[in-house]
């Protein structure tokens, strides 16, 4: 009897295990596949600046904190090192530092302009990569200089796939790196393979060319770190989005922006005609004697001024034109024009 009473507590103790079991995996599997849909959702988004930061930035406060920790890097290694390089380097070792990189990644640059399909761009970087190259080893530039080939920006994969319309995915803030997005981290390794490592492919060469070419870029950005007090974090999040949004589209740059606030355009005061002759604002010139004196129609605001015009007996209008002026009148010079109260009417 107790055989079988175990044995029947041991088969429900079973069934229990397996049902109990059955809803732990169903429950996880049901979850993660929500989660997944969302997190689909937001891989896919093609983040801009002027999106909601729920969308571009799905994963801000991960990217606070590498943030933080790039800016304590920044602050206390990378920019001390900077100042020193713009220091102590001379103004032309400097400039001929920049033209090296930017010479080294020119034909990666044209490969990718000509996946895009712009092949005049692509042959012309090509053109100023040889030129630079068999002219300077790269640290001038006479491309420029000397034929007027000014150089392209630097086109990298993931502009490359922009242009065929893949999606950027959210924004990413990468350690050491910096800004990024979800394609441009991906396509980081042909970047890599492409750029200075062609030409670098050694660790011995690679390492220390980086590193200076990061201390050069850094360089030429001191000062930048003072312009926003804010949240600098949001500040450079939406230029980097900015700036790779127009980039992709086929701008160079993002459109200048018109801070004029319409003054240019809504408050402009017509040119003058140059054929009118300019108004004054002094007692106009005499008339000789048995000359006819002639004026100027009056305008609409001095029509709305009863105190600037009166009539004379002869019916002739007379105008004020002093503006105020309290200088007197010379004694021996006779105003053309003049009030009732001081003269008496004008004969001809």
């Amino acid at each position: 009897m107790r055989a079988s009473v175990n044995r029947s507590l041991q088969f429900a103790l079973m069934c229990s295990v397996i049902i109990i079991s059955s809803h732990a995996v169903a429950s996880p599997l049901e979850i993660s596949t929500e989660e997944f849909k969302k997190a689909a959702a937001k891989l896919s988004v093609n983040a801009v600046a002027s999106q909601p930061v729920a969308v571009k930035d799905p994963f801000e406060k991960v990217n606070r904190k590498i943030f933080k920790f790039n800016m304590f890097l920044d602050k206390h290694i990378l920019l001390p090192v900077a100042r020193t390089y713009k220091k102590v380097a001379p103004p032309v070792l400097q400039t001929s530092v920049r033209n090296f990189f930017n010479n080294i990644v020119e034909p990666y640059s044209s490969v990718n302009l000509l996946l895009q399909g712009n092949v005049r761009s692509a042959v012309r970087g090509i053109g100023r990569f040889t030129v630079n190259t068999l002219t300077s080893l790269g640290i001038g530039d006479p491309a420029a200089e000397i034929m007027h080939l000014q150089r392209e920006p630097t086109q990298d994969f993931g502009e490359t796939l922009g242009h065929w319309g893949i999606h950027s995915g959210p924004y990413l803030m990468l350690p050491f790196r910096g800004p990024s997005t979800l394609r441009d981290t991906a396509t980081a390794t042909v970047d890599y393979l492409g750029g200075m490592h062609v030409f670098l492919n050694t660790s011995k060469s690679y390492t220390p060319a980086v590193l200076l070419s990061g201390i050069s870029t850094r360089a030429q950005l001191i000062g930048l770190e003072d312009i926003n007090r804010g949240d600098q974090y949001a500040l450079l999040r939406d230029v980097y989005l900015q700036q790779r949004y127009y980039a992709i589209k086929g701008g160079d740059a993002p459109p200048v922006v018109d801070n004029s606030f319409g003054d240019d355009t809504d408050t402009a005061v017509p040119a003058a005609d140059s054929s009118a002759p300019a108004p004054s604002a002094t007692t106009p010139s005499l008339q000789p004697d048995g000359a006819q004196s002639t004026a100027a129609p009056a305008t609409a605001s001095q029509a709305a001024m009863p105190e600037a015009t009166t009539a004379t007996p002869n019916n002739a209008p007379v105008i004020d034109t002093s503006f105020g002026d309290d200088a007197p009148t010379p004694a021996n010079t006779a105003a053309p024009v003049v009030q009732p109260a001081q003269t008496s009417p004008i004969e001809f």
